[in-house]
């Protein structure tokens, strides 16, 4: 019966038995084979006992059947040893970190199990390639698959590409567990094989089948076991690079690539885009910058806040996939459109009640100017609606940010305080927004441009001084007092944004209604 099990255990489809597993069962099998000549042997005895006379034929013949015995066992234990040859030496390293990294080839050649509508897995689909199963999410970062994962239940999980040096890409699965999100790089063994612990498999299909199917924890260790319950499909703001199709000629250029007119369809709809693409794909830097601003975008929803579409997590490219505004940046539009001082004021209340928001949101843009803000025309191509726009540079969950990394600040659009200490605040939002001010009533002039020469320190120096910008006639005398508050080189006595946007408000209606008077 034991040999009966041994065969069974050896010959289980896709089940590789471990080095360790195998000493155990060689140890008990020799234990076993030894107490089974125990009745032998006392047959022996009791037969020498009850006999004085001794057979030496005998004696040899026993011998021989004992020897023909051994070597039979010997050849099983070969048999079984000959068909385990590779996979003990293999699977022994499984406490290595990793033994061979997955090559993008290798994720291409893997296939998963075709999770069905409530997360479970389907074992009855077919097979298909690594991309078309929805809980592989690609090239998303760890980030964002710990903000996917983070509000599911233990045992919720997803396969993701995480990149590594050299352009290779390893497979990670990233799961929700008691204690928060694991990450585990699905290690190669040198013969191919996906592997967690103890079983060794040709394909990712054959492991996530067998750790979900029984149930088996993906890792062991002496705190708590990882099993597998529920695959996450992708979100909406995930999406393929091949979906995504761009114009020929950018619209601009971007801090680390240029950005696109473009299109892709959701649920047969052409949604047009504004494409950030990284013109660099090995630029770490650059793709982190994209993905954060997509994470922050993606927690704020406001008429005044450019929409975020989605984002690419092919391995081949990161694209930002933003809503397309057919004004283009402010500073543009102003400077080919002659617009009046209340049209001018009531996008200037657009701006405001944006930027209000994100303040409300914890959020310091650190950017704003005319440029980032963006203008929505109506179906008669008159200004309808302004969004702020590039959230790059923007923080988060802070009151007062400091850095020492001040290669692109916005000089002409930044506050003393920032200037002098590299210091960013809500204030310092406040600052740039009456330079944007200014700019919507210079028709999208740069700021300072009188000063010749122009440096940080020069223009430091001129506002510690008392120097300011400077207001122009069509403004209403409300608007200049209010940009001159916000311009207070005293940054506790600075308006905040709440403030500033009500202001806006009064002195819209109140020009409403003199316009009212007047024509009457």
């Amino acid at each position: 019966m034991f040999y009966n099990y041994l065969f069974k255990a050896t010959l289980k489809e896709n089940l590789l038995i471990t080095a360790r597993e195998f000493e155990k069962l060689f140890r008990l099998t020799i234990f076993w084979f030894f107490f089974s000549l125990q009745p032998m042997m006392s047959e022996k005895s009791k037969a020498k006992n009850d006999s004085v006379k001794s057979d030496s034929d005998s004696k040899s013949k026993e011998k021989e059947d004992s020897q023909r015995k051994a070597t039979a066992f010997g050849k099983l234990v070969n048999k079984i040893s000959g068909r385990l040859k590779g996979s003990d030496e293999s699977l022994a390293k499984k406490n290595a970190i990793v033994v061979k990294e997955a090559t993008l080839e290798d994720i291409r050649k893997s296939n998963l199990i075709k999770p069905s509508k409530d997360g479970t897995i389907d074992l009855n689909q077919p097979i298909q390639p690594l991309e078309k199963y929805h809980y592989y999410h690609g090239c998303v970062s760890r980030y964002d698959a710990e903000e996917i994962l983070l509000n599911h239940s233990p045992g919720n999980f997803l396969i993701r590409a995480s990149r590594r040096p050299g352009n290779s890409l390893a497979i990670v699965l990233s799961i929700r567990t008691t204690s928060g999100i694991s990450h585990f790089e699905i290690p190669v063994d040198n013969f191919g094989r996906f592997y967690f612990n103890d079983f060794a498999f040709d394909n990712l299909h054959s492991l996530l089948m067998y750790h979900f199917k029984h149930f088996y924890p993906v890792t062991l260790t002496t705190n708590y076991c990882v099993y597998l319950k529920h695959a996450i499909d992708r979100t909406y703001w995930e999406f393929d690079d091949r979906q995504v199709h761009l114009e020929d000629s950018p619209l601009g250029e971007g801090n680390f690539g240029a950005v696109y007119r473009g299109y892709v369809d959701i649920d047969g709809k052409r949604q047009l885009l504004a494409v950030k693409t990284l013109q660099d794909p090995d630029n770490e830097e650059g793709r982190e910058e994209l993905l954060r601003e997509a994470r922050v975008l993606r927690k704020l929803e406001h008429v005044n806040i450019t929409k975020l579409i989605g984002v690419t997590i092919s391995s081949g490219a990161t694209m930002v996939l933003l809503e397309f505004l057919n004004g283009g940046s402010m500073d543009s539009y102003l400077k080919k459109h002659k617009l009046s001082p209340r049209t001018k004021m009531k996008l200037l209340s657009h701006a405001a009640n944006g930027i209000k928001y994100i303040h409300s949101k914890n959020v310091i843009h650190r950017d704003l100017a005319a440029r980032n803000c963006l203008l929505l025309l109506n179906n008669d191509n008159h200004p309808e609606r302004v969004k702020i726009a590039d959230f790059g540079l923007c923080v988060e969950a802070v009151e007062v940010y400091r850095t020492t990394d001040i290669q692109c600040i916005p000089v002409r659009w930044s506050a003393p305080e920032t200037l002098k200490d590299n210091v960013w605040s809500r204030k310092t939002d406040v600052w740039s927004f009456a330079v944007i001010i200014w700019e919507f009533f210079n028709e999208g002039s740069l700021p300072y441009y009188e000063i010749e020469p122009f440096s940080p320190i020069i223009l430091l120096k001129a506002l510690a001084g008392g120097y300011c910008l400077l207001s122009t006639p069509e403004m209403h005398p409300q608007l200049v007092s209010l940009m001159a508050s916000c311009l207070n080189f005293n940054s506790d006595e600075r308006p905040t944004m709440d403030t500033v946007y009500e202001q806006l408000q009064v002195l819209i209606s109140s020009s409403a209604d003199k316009n009212k008077k007047s024509s009457a």
